[in-house]
């Protein structure tokens, strides 16, 4: 017969297989749901067979806007979007800097995102990119503000063929609050045109860690002091800086998560490996 201890065992077991939470080896704990979410999915041609590599060809993804989801508002994109295959296998948004492409997820103002000082449990963000390398210059493909002098937030950006960097392909993370810039790069990329996790995770205590598909490649701990007093931009965006019509970033894009808390490197991994993860 079995103990009132192995009962509670068997039972707390059973509950750790809901898709609402997760084991660890000491306990049971709930699963760490993201603040804001887009899919950024769209649709196939037939919105049922999968993907071709290809765009604009026949049995590729068909250009879409980007779909609501139930966390966030629409963005508004600057034109109707190409897609290609994305990381699941699924239809997902494409944005090319020859077209000047962008999203405009809009008004973060007054919060987490944009006045770190309000991140009081910190921040985490991730998506997934399929980068172009090859690219020359400087591309952005997250900012809420963060690469300005004239505002506080967050930026994700690639440079190459430029003075500081030289001809390797850098990806440059920066996290501005009101007196520290924290800054956390990696050249450390996969091959150009494979499909990337990107994650970053930070607060005042931690500092700043850099991810490249579940791997910490860079960390700041104690940042820069940058004496910000400005609240000028205040627009998440995908694809260029929030404070310009420039240097746009050409990649596809998908699961792009926002969690207003800070996040342990076996927290981001655990993430990662519950996306269904069908193509390179």
């Amino acid at each position: 017969m079995l103990s009132v201890v192995g009962l509670l065992f068997i039972y707390l077991l059973s509950i750790c297989q809901a898709d609402s939470i997760h084991c660890t080896s000491s306990q049971c704990q709930p699963r760490i749901l993201p603040d804001h979410y887009w899919t950024l999915d769209s649709r196939c041609l037939d919105d049922h067979t999968a993907c071709s590599e290809n765009i604009g060809t026949s049995g590729t993804c068909a250009t879409e806007e980007v779909p609501e989801t139930s966390a966030s508002p629409t963005g508004v994109t600057s034109r109707s979007l190409p897609t290609l295959r994305g990381p699941r296998g699924n239809c997902v948004i494409y944005l090319d800097q020859t077209q000047s492409d962008s999203i405009d997820f809009g008004e973060f103002a007054n919060t987490c995102l944009t006045r770190l000082e309000l991140c009081k449990r910190g921040l985490t963000v991730s998506v997934w990119m399929k980068i172009d390398t090859d690219r020359d210059g400087r591309m952005y493909y997250v900012s809420s503000g963060g690469q300005t002098g004239s505002s506080r937030g967050i930026a994700i950006f690639g440079s190459r063929n430029i003075e500081t960097y030289g001809n390797t392909f850098t990806l440059t993370t920066y996290v501005t609050d009101l007196q520290t810039t924290w800054i956390a790069e990696t050249q450390e990329l996969p091959p150009n045109g494979r499909w990337t996790h990107v994650a970053f995770t930070w607060s005042q205590h931690h500092g700043l860690r850099l991810l490249i598909d579940g791997q910490q490649e860079d960390q700041d701990r104690f940042g820069t002091p940058s004496d910000n007093n400005n609240y000028q931009y205040t627009r998440l965006i995908l694809g260029r800086p929030n404070s310009v019509e420039n240097y746009f970033g050409t990649a596809g894009f998908s699961d792009l998560r926002i969690y207003y808390q800070h996040l342990e490197n076996h927290d981001i991994a655990e993430e990662l490996s519950s996306d269904i993860f069908s193509i390179h």
